[in-house]
């Protein structure tokens, strides 16, 4: 990785708060007059207090949120230790903590908890006694190497601090460097997967279809391939693969997909890699499979290959007309061109949410703050329109147009510019150039897979994102 180093100490503007404040009481009582909102002005502004409304203790966590707390406050829960490891960035982690009584941890907007196998989308954890704690750290993409501390706010006590060193994992949960092995093995000309050009029983399409079904199938997720014909045609065009994450919700559904078939000739000579239009959207999917798959989740996450979307996004189309009954899907995440992006010099990363403002449903603002969230605040990312821009509308011509043509929130992640796509030198060897050298181009899928990655633990744990 270009100028990755380990990180000797946590890395984030807000610090990572452990405030253990509670202790339950088996009894229904009033809190005592001298109890009052003032103690608990402990961190700047209202986000991060823990006040008192109408006899309840909520904590505050900013954006109007804010969460009940099913605990009084009135007594002192005593800490014995907290564990100090380097926690690893990108990995599941467990933090262990030796107490007494109730508490309540709070983590700051990098770190996740994940309880029940779930990658939970909130900041406070009440617990009791010692307790295991498993966390997911996000990665420090910009690697500001900054310092923060851990501190400990015990009631009716002084401040304890406790730092935390954070360094990059070993094996994280996505990796760049996955995507990058995969492309590898995809566009070699003799044991990869090329000229996957629609047509009847194109054998290199079939042949990538059972590969990339089996790739599936090795992370435990349920695949199959779906065929159908292609609008106006009775030829049979449509092969996708599709995989299934089945999440406790069965019938509600997050949909990442991208088009695994590539430009045929006379497209500017054709092309025969595709290496990024659109190998790298189908290596990133799976990548995205990959890493999805060692968790629970609530809602169903579906991973798609499109075919045919060269020929009108006859793949995508049949999937959407064609969904099971009673299923709905609440948003999808569409990948073409995607993976040039910081730190790759001069590349810009690009979101588009749709619907946009010029259609019948307006509720884009919700998706957006997810984007950007995730790219600035989770990941650390700089907020610079060159390098990352996240709007409402934009390039249709891609596979999220069948979802939101049918009022499907949608998102079409890119990474531009590109020197070469419909062209016979759409290839890795140029791709590569493009993005300065290959450590350049794995940066590049990191940085793209993470903020992918993120944005459906958001999708998943939301529940306003919907067609309705």
């Amino acid at each position: 990785m270009i100028g990755r180093m380990k990180r000797k100490m946590m890395n984030r503007s807000s610090s990572f708060l452990i405030i253990i404040v509670m202790v339950m009481t088996t009894f229904s009582g009033c809190i005592e007059d001298d109890t009052t909102d003032d103690r608990f002005e402990y961190y700047g502004g209202e986000s991060g207090n823990i006040v008192n409304k109408d006899g309840h203790w909520y904590y505050l966590e900013g954006q109007g949120m804010e969460t009940r707390l099913n605990a009084k406050i009135d007594s002192i829960t005593t800490i014995d230790n907290i564990s100090t490891n380097p926690l690893q960035s990108g990995m599941k982690n467990i933090l262990s903590i030796t107490a007494t009584g109730n508490g309540v941890l709070v983590l700051p907007q990098h770190i996740f908890p994940v309880i029940d196998g779930k990658l939970q989308n909130r900041s406070i954890v009440q617990f009791q006694d010692s307790t295991d704690l498993e966390i997911m750290v996000a990665p420090d993409l910009n690697e500001s190497n900054s310092q923060s501390s851990c501190i400990i706010l015990a009631y009716g006590n002084e401040k304890s601090s406790f730092p935390f060193a954070i360094e990059e994992g070993d094996e994280p949960v996505v990796s760049g460097q996955f995507w990058y092995d995969l492309e590898v093995l995809v566009t070699d000309d003799v044991e990869g997967y090329n000229g996957r050009y629609v047509g009847q029983g194109s054998p290199q399409l079939e042949r990538a279809a059972s590969y990339f079904r089996s790739l599936f199938e090795s992370f435990g997720l349920e695949a199959e391939i779906q065929r159908y014909p292609a609008s106006g045609d009775n030829s049979e065009m449509v092969v996708n693969v599709v995989a299934y994450k089945w999440g406790m919700d069965r019938d509600n559904w997050i949909v990442l997909g991208g088009h695994f078939d590539v430009a045929p000739p006379p497209s500017y000579m054709g092309t025969w890699e595709g290496a990024y239009d659109n190998t790298a959207g189908t290596c990133a999917v799976i990548s995205q499979a990959k890493g999805w798959s060692q968790f629970e989740t609530n809602k169903t996450i579906v991973f798609c290959l499109w075919s045919s979307e060269e020929e009108g996004l006859h793949g995508s189309s049949a999937f959407v007309d064609n969904l099971p009954s009673g299923v709905t899907v609440n948003a999808y995440i569409n990948h073409d061109m995607i993976g040039l992006a910081y730190p790759s010099p001069g590349k810009t990363f690009h979101g588009w949410a749709f619907p946009d403002d010029d259609e019948e449903l307006k509720e884009q603002s919700h998706f957006l703050w997810y984007m950007n969230h995730t790219i600035h605040d989770v990941l650390g990312l700089p907020r610079d329109p060159e390098l990352f821009l996240i709007e409402e509308g934009g390039r249709t011509t891609s596979d999220h147009r069948s979802f939101f043509s049918q009022g499907i929130p949608s998102v079409y992640y890119s990474g531009r510019p590109v020197s070469h796509y419909h062209d016979i030198y759409d290839d890795l060897e140029h791709l590569t150039e493009d993005a300065g050298g290959v450590d350049l181009l794995i940066a590049g899928f990191t940085t793209s897979l993470w903020i992918t990655f993120f944005t459906i633990m958001f999708l998943d744990n939301d529940g306003f994102i919907h067609p309705q």
